[in-house]
């Protein structure tokens, strides 16, 4: 137990979550939530080590920065062309992060990441369904 508490406070430690409730506006306070949430939800998932975690985390969160460049990089253009690139573009980035992920982390690992990523936004969702229905009028 002590080494999940631990594991959860270092990832969030590398990650800088240490944000301060009045200085952040409201969407920037669920983001950070949001993000904490998922450190601690895929360390937990992927049974990282401390070491492991020392490692994997600053990779994984410049992962997710070039992840969500590229996806903002695409703009408002939907036409399928542009789906396409936008998706080679993603998987060369998976190409290149996964390739890291494998010499900091074991391959049975590095094999459970993309289902516990799955996994926290299937939870993430679900949350966010029963919230809108239980607030919603009757």
């Amino acid at each position: 137990m002590k080494i999940r508490v631990f594991i959860c406070v270092l990832a969030m430690a590398i990650f800088g979550a240490s944000f301060t409730a009045s200085a952040q506006p409201p969407s920037a306070q669920q983001d950070a939530k949001i993000k904490s949430m998922k450190v601690a939800f895929l360390t937990e998932q992927l049974n990282l080590t401390p070491a492991e975690a020392e490692k994997f985390w600053p990779l994984y969160n410049a992962y997710s920065d070039e992840k969500r460049a590229l996806r903002k990089s695409a703009g408002n253009d939907k036409s399928s062309d542009a789906y396409i690139k936008m998706k080679e573009k993603e998987l060369a980035l998976e190409k290149k992060y996964i390739s890291q992920f494998k010499a900091v982390l074991p391959q049975a690992k590095v094999d459970k990441l993309h289902a516990a990523e799955k996994k926290f936004k299937q939870q993430l969702i679900d949350h966010a369904r029963a919230r809108r229905s239980s607030t919603s009028p009757k």
